[in-house]
């Protein structure tokens, strides 16, 4: 037994490939962390072609293939294999893992301008400028099903829509003519009508996001209404956030987040904070932001030099109780316009619109805490990316196309 394990021990072992995780050039590291083959852990390469057996049970396995069931055998390439790409069990959902990570899937294509997203359990729904619709989050199997129709929705922040399982709510004018929008609500499966009657009027333009029981509306013209999020009642007027020219919000179960472009006047402007339920003045803590995220106590903002410079936008990231006022940066360089941000327990999550007319955009992440090893790529050649949702596993995204009709798409990749 002594010589048997010496001769193990004797093995130059080599990491197998694992996901792209911080590595933007491709895949390293080892599996479900650590390198070793010890706990039960999975196999590792023996760079030398051979297989044996390793510590407490495991198998070594020649350089580039792995055991991912546990029966002994190497027979898995974590490089290439779509249901165990980069780790075991990470299935890239029906789509092609090259060097270990999954590339993006087309939900849809052939689409004009949609503007903002959601996912629920089972669908993507989508909302252009005259149609709401959806699709299985697997893809289309044939048309989108239209859930509503015949409404006009407003350029500029994506988060004019939210969905649940049994209903969708958006931010909509009824025809182009009236200035004045409303808050529509319909079953997922479709409105009884092309478009519901109103549930509020909401104002001239405006935003609307929504944790698991709330939804806060912004109206343009300076205030912040809340409702729950099942529609049972009228939403009511908050007074404790700054009423300037919010620019986007954010929201989960513990804090709304928003930023404030402000007016010199007041110098209001910044990243600011409120605890829910937000029964106090909120808390300024960046002096500077555009697009919002908020997760497990951390704020993520893009930030831009200035208002008139959006393509020199970077990803801070700042707790919710403050940090200074100037937070962390969690990129290398400038990223360009950012269009959409998200974060979930693991990363932080951004679009880049990239030069319109083209497909030059991206999909964009950092591993958290602290961005190690640098932003990674998890999409490109995108055609104005401007709308970001995620599930457990994937992030999907809108592509407003290239001004073109009917070149815009809703994709998704997974994490």
């Amino acid at each position: 037994m002594r010589s048997v394990v010496a001769a193990v021990l004797l093995l130059p072992i080599v990491p197998v490939l694992a996901c792209v995780g911080d590595d933007p050039g491709g895949v390293t590291g080892g599996l479900d962390g650590g390198d070793s083959v010890s706990e039960g852990g999975p196999p590792v390469s023996d760079g030398e072609g051979g297989a044996d057996s390793g510590a407490e049970g495991g198998v070594v396995c020649p350089s580039g293939l792995t055991d991912c069931n546990g029966d002994g055998v190497c027979d898995v390439a974590l490089a290439s294999d779509p249901e165990n790409c980069g780790v075991c069990g990470r299935s890239c959902g029906g789509t092609t893992c090259s060097a270990g990570a999954c590339l993006p899937k087309e939900i849809r294509g052939g689409l004009t301008e949609p503007q903002s997203l959601a996912v629920n359990t089972t669908s993507v729904i989508w909302a252009r400028n005259d149609a709401l619709e959806s699709c299985a989050k697997t893809g289309c199997s044939g048309d989108p099903a239209v859930i509503a129709k015949d409404f006009v929705l407003w350029e500029g922040s994506p988060r004019k829509m939210f969905a649940t399982d049994g209903h969708v709510s958006w931010l909509a004018r009824p025809t182009a003519a009236t200035s004045r929008g409303h808050l529509y609500r319909c079953e997922v499966t479709g409105c009884v009508q092309a478009v519901p009657a109103s549930l509020e009027e909401a104002g001239f333009g405006g935003l609307v996001v929504a944790n698991s029981t709330t939804f806060f509306r912004f109206e343009v013209s300076g205030s912040l209404y809340e409702g729950p999020i099942d529609g049972s009642a009228p939403s009511t007027y908050n007074p404790m956030a700054y009423s300037e020219t919010n620019y986007s919000y954010a929201v989960d179960d513990a804090h709304l987040v928003w930023f404030n472009r402000g007016e010199a006047v007041y110098n209001n402007r910044g990243v600011y904070v409120c605890p829910l339920p937000c029964s106090k003045t909120p808390t300024r803590i960046l002096a500077q932001g555009r697009h919002v995220a908020v997760r497990s106590g951390v704020v993520y903002a893009s930030r831009d030099d200035d208002d008139s410079n959006p393509t020199a936008s970077e990803v801070f990231r700042c707790d919710v109780d403050g940090c200074g006022g100037s937070g962390t940066n969690l990129t290398i360089a400038k990223e360009g316009v950012i269009t959409d941000i998200l974060a979930d327990d693991t990363s932080v999550y951004w679009l880049v619109r990239g030069n319109v007319g083209n497909s030059s955009g991206a999909v964009r992440a950092c591993s958290l805490p602290d961005c190690k090893g640098g932003p990674r790529t998890l999409a490109s050649d995108q055609a104005q990316p401007v709308a970001i949702a995620q599930d457990a596993d994937f992030v999907y995204w809108a592509n407003r196309g290239t001004g073109a009709l009917n070149t815009g798409s809703i994709q998704r990749v997974r994490k």
